[in-house]
């Protein structure tokens, strides 16, 4: 619907405008319509919400726009910020669709590779933002444990508290070790990382490192 994007820098010193989208071209059927101040420095993450600061033009139709406009006001957002969230999703909303991957079935693997990475991506300040909100966690006490640990150790590395919801999840009864052979035991006890030790996780990789 979105098909032509063409970026075009209008930033000027010491203004602030607010996001708007305009007409600016009516030679044709299909109209381009300027969405204002979009903007992304070198140092963000690719899951960083932009700063504004330049504007993007994108053509549309008339019946377009109009969908765009009920979709928005149905949101309860403007016109530029429903289409900079569809292609920019806010990052809570990222982290809530990867935990959810985790009720998808009996091997979780991939979705566990899947978080581990976007958590991996992360900066100490997306990350606070990205796991603010407790999720709706899978039945699994392994899972929400694994989670959890997850969760905790990358906001050791990245500096940040961890968020408190974690708290909520109560530690696994019975030790779960990521190797079935005695003679490892010993070494996953003493080289787990705390916050996995802690939930009764036994394993020799965390974020930063695929098991």
């Amino acid at each position: 619907m979105l098909h032509k994007l063409l970026a075009r820098d209008r930033s000027k010193v010491g203004e602030q405008p607010k996001p708007s989208i305009q007409r600016i071209d009516a030679r044709s059927s299909k109209a381009y319509y300027t969405i204002q101040n979009i903007f992304r420095t070198s140092g963000e993450s690719r899951f960083s919400m932009p700063m504004k600061g330049t504007q993007l033009q994108i053509r549309v139709s008339p019946e377009e726009k109009k969908r765009i406009r009920a979709a928005a006001k149905a949101a309860g957002v403007d016109m530029s910020r429903w289409v900079l969230e569809k292609i920019f999703p806010p990052l809570e909303s990222l982290f809530q669709r990867r935990v959810a991957n985790l009720r998808g079935g009996p091997d979780a693997s991939y979705a566990f590779a899947d978080i581990h990475d976007f958590l991996a991506a992360l900066s100490g300040p997306e990350l606070e933002i990205a796991a603010s909100e407790k999720p709706d966690l899978p039945q699994s006490a392994f899972y929400a444990n694994y989670l959890a640990a997850m969760i905790e150790f990358a906001c050791y590395q990245k500096g940040v508290p961890p968020p408190s919801w974690l708290q909520d999840i109560e530690g696994l009864q019975n030790p779960h070790f990521g190797s079935e052979l005695p003679s490892l035991r010993l070494y996953l006890l003493i080289s787990s990382p705390l916050p996995f030790r802690k939930r009764n996780i036994f394993i020799d990789s965390s974020i930063g490192s695929r098991a």
